[in-house]
């Protein structure tokens, strides 16, 4: 079954999104083979698609299982690609600088992959905390793995994200080959049980403005600055907020605008995004999309 094609702002380009697909050395739920985009969504208790996304933007469905619903799955997966992102207005600014345009111009047919949920962007952001970006995917594979939401095509497994209703289900002992720390394996498993309850409706962020969103994250315990900038970008496509305690980031705005190795200060790397607003979060996560593609090789094949 393949869809309509979609439209989304130029420049738009996903063999240059698919380059950051190729950089991550442990494949979670984002697949990229041969110029191509595959995603499992869904789980096994409501339904399995598996699906493919073309150069030219076609999404077509390879294979379903159960009874999915396959438009919540469609518009989910146009969300992970960042197809309704409205990008114009940042990219007539950047240009305009000419230093800036030199960091980031290359790059701005990319986006960063999003997430069909924010449960999704939350855990797998939590994941990340004071660990390197190798690491944390190794310890996403082993949670998806876990959860065993699984899809096969051509003998290859395909792996969705597991449900907050599976994570609430699950115990310490279940965590035991993701290499966090205890407190944090307990923050995922809480915060699932949150979700479950109707306590914590992380979807009813989506009709909060950005600082509201951002401000009921905070609230939350074990979420910081860091892990709710990230959150709203994935999961919301808010770019809104710098994540100046990020290490990559002081090290990258350090290479990128002082010529030197090694990272800034937190209050530094704020100092050289705020020039920006009110583009400062999205000029910080270009900068990033860069310092990943320098920094990591692509993965062969």
């Amino acid at each position: 079954m393949q869809f309509s094609k979609w439209t989304p702002t130029a420049p738009y380009d996903l063999n240059q999104i698919l380059q950051l697909v190729r950089r991550f050395t442990y494949t979670v739920t984002d697949v990229e083979q041969n110029g191509l985009y595959w995603r499992a969504l869904g789980d096994r208790q409501t339904g399995l698609s598996l699906w493919c996304v073309r150069a030219d933007l076609h999404a077509e469905l390879i294979v379903q299982e159960g009874s999915p619903d396959l438009s919540v799955a469609h518009r989910q997966l146009a969300r992970i690609l960042a197809i309704d992102a409205e990008v114009s207005a940042f990219y007539r600014f950047a240009e305009s600088d000419p230093h800036l345009w030199q960091i980031i111009g290359a790059f701005t047919a990319m986006r960063w992959l999003g997430t069909p949920t924010l449960f999704e962007a939350l855990i797998t952001v939590i994941i990340e905390q004071h660990i390197s970006w190798v690491a944390a995917q190794k310890s996403q594979r082993a949670l998806v793995e876990w959860a065993n939401n699984t899809i096969c095509y051509h003998d290859q497994r395909f792996y969705a994200f597991p449900t907050a209703t599976q994570l609430a289900a699950a115990s310490l002992t279940d965590l035991e080959t993701i290499k966090i720390t205890g407190k944090r394996k307990q923050l995922i498993l809480d915060l699932a049980r949150q979700v479950v309850d109707g306590s914590l409706d992380l979807e009813a962020l989506r009709e909060e403005s950005p600082e509201a969103a951002y401000r009921l994250l905070t609230a939350l315990k074990g979420v910081g600055h860091w892990t709710a900038a990230f959150v709203l970008a994935r999961g919301m496509g808010v770019y809104q907020f710098v994540p100046y305690n990020d290490v990559a980031l002081q090290a990258a705005a350090n290479r990128y605008w002082n010529g030197v190795e090694g990272k800034l200060s937190p209050m530094e790397t704020e100092r050289i995004f705020r020039r920006y607003d009110p583009y400062a979060g999205e000029v910080a996560f270009y900068v990033y999309l860069r310092w990943i593609i320098e920094k990591y090789q692509q993965r062969d094949g």
